[in-house]
């Protein structure tokens, strides 16, 4: 039973090397819809093979400035394009809805395209990360709105 529990555990442990799996989280500024807000998000990037390029990204996005609030889940396709010595560029796009709350605007769900555009240097990790909801919600003297959202973020990836 050793044995099998030994081979079981080095089975997983060498799978999970070889996934070049990575995550980083990232916090820094956001324009929420006309707003400045601070901003933290936490993203896996989960390769799709051993050999090839391409990453499925999914994220969580949290942007506030006290009173106002968007909590964004973003799920995005991408490639990891090298540029240089330990130097990635990696572009990805996809969808993204949360959750939003502004003290002008009724709350809502929010839906639309969602991207994102990462550079890794070592293990830091440089973004910019924009969203576009494509349903409104009920401003108060505005009408119906879109809501954008677009941040700069600087993180640490592992």
């Amino acid at each position: 039973m050793k044995k099998f529990l030994l081979s079981l555990a080095m089975a997983i442990t060498a799978i999970g090397a070889s996934a070049q799996n990575t995550y980083n989280v990232r916090a820094g500024g956001a324009v929420l819809n006309e707003y400045a807000a601070f901003t933290i998000m936490a993203q896996a990037n989960i390769s799709l093979n051993n050999y090839g390029t391409w990453t499925f990204s999914p994220a969580v996005q949290l942007a506030t400035n006290v009173d106002e609030t968007a909590a964004m889940l973003h799920a995005n396709m991408g490639s990891r394009t090298r540029i240089g010595n330990n130097c990635l560029f990696v572009p990805k796009v996809g969808v993204a809805g949360g959750y939003f709350s502004l003290y002008d605007y009724d709350e809502a769900f929010l839906v639309g395209p969602s991207i994102d555009l990462a550079l890794e240097l070592k293990h830091f990790v440089i973004g910019l990360t924009g969203f576009y909801s494509i349903n409104q919600t009920l401003g108060e003297g505005n009408g119906y709105c879109n809501i954008p959202l677009v941040s700069l973020t600087l993180g640490y990836t592992f």
